[in-house]
């Protein structure tokens, strides 16, 4: 069993009432450029998704063995493997849900399965305060301001059947958090969160610099709302590798053919 840090000690609780936490320096400084170095080889790996043409996405990257070790580094890292333990215990697993993204916008959404992905969730109560839901881990490569949240918004229902609906100005108290290379941020997938626009993805200098994003979702072995995400997720995959790139996301996030 693993001896909690006193420094965890406040993260289950600002999980519980804010929907997030931050792990400074979960990774050196020494170890992100070799991980830039990695991800970037893998390049023909990864789909464009977006209206930007220097983002990429690669969803559930652990499937594929040269990005397996990164994977690892993350489920593995001692840090946040202590501070989920008191919210997960002994049972906790990774989910399946892996996500790498560079130079890639993000607008107001909940991690959840949406839209007709949703179905795999019904009769769940995702949104009690008691639900043991699922804790995404987002290691970031590079310096950033670009995520923004809602904090207790984990708590506030949406209808996932009609997908990104979350307005930030329902809330009005709208935090941008100041992140290190290295750091570690908890977020539970039910919050309202953003990341950078289209309009921040537009500097030339990100063909050289970019931001690279990389992901795993925690969840409790065996829960309902963890085993709902996985089974979903695995469909929802299918359909990702499925859609040609041939296709993008414009500014205001609708899907169009790439001329």
């Amino acid at each position: 069993m693993h001896t909690i840090d006193p420094s965890h000690e406040s993260v289950q609780p600002s999980l519980k009432e804010n929907g997030f936490a931050i792990i400074p320096g979960a990774f050196s400084p020494d170890e992100i450029p070799g991980i830039r170095e990695d991800v970037l080889a893998q390049l023909p790996l990864f789909k464009k998704t977006r209206a930007s043409d220097n983002a990429r996405h690669l969803a559930s990257f652990h499937r594929h063995p040269a990005l397996e070790l990164l994977h690892s580094r993350i489920s593995g890292n001692a840090q946040i493997l202590e501070a989920l333990q008191p919210v997960f215990g002994e049972e906790i697993v990774t989910i399946g849900l892996s996500d790498i993204t560079i130079n890639r916008s993000q607008q107001w959404h909940k991690d959840l399965l949406r839209e007709k992905y949703s179905s795999h969730l019904e009769g769940i109560d995702i949104f009690d305060r008691d639900a043991l839901s699922p804790i995404k881990a987002l290691l970031y490569l590079q310096p950033s301001s670009a995520l923004k949240v809602l904090p207790g918004s984990h708590l506030h229902p949406s209808d996932l059947k009609k997908g990104d609906k979350a307005m930030e100005e329902e809330w009005g108290n709208v935090k941008e958090l100041s992140i290190q290379s290295g750091d570690v941020i908890l977020i539970d997938i039910r919050l309202t969160h953003a990341g950078s626009t289209e309009a921040d993805l537009t500097d030339k200098q990100l063909d050289e610099n970019a931001k690279i994003l990389v992901s795993t979702v925690f969840g409790k072995d065996k829960s309902s709302l963890s085993r709902g995400m996985e089974l979903g997720n695995m469909e929802r995959l299918f359909d990702w590798q499925d859609r040609d790139n041939i296709y993008r996301v414009t500014d205001d996030h609708a899907l169009e053919a790439r001329h």
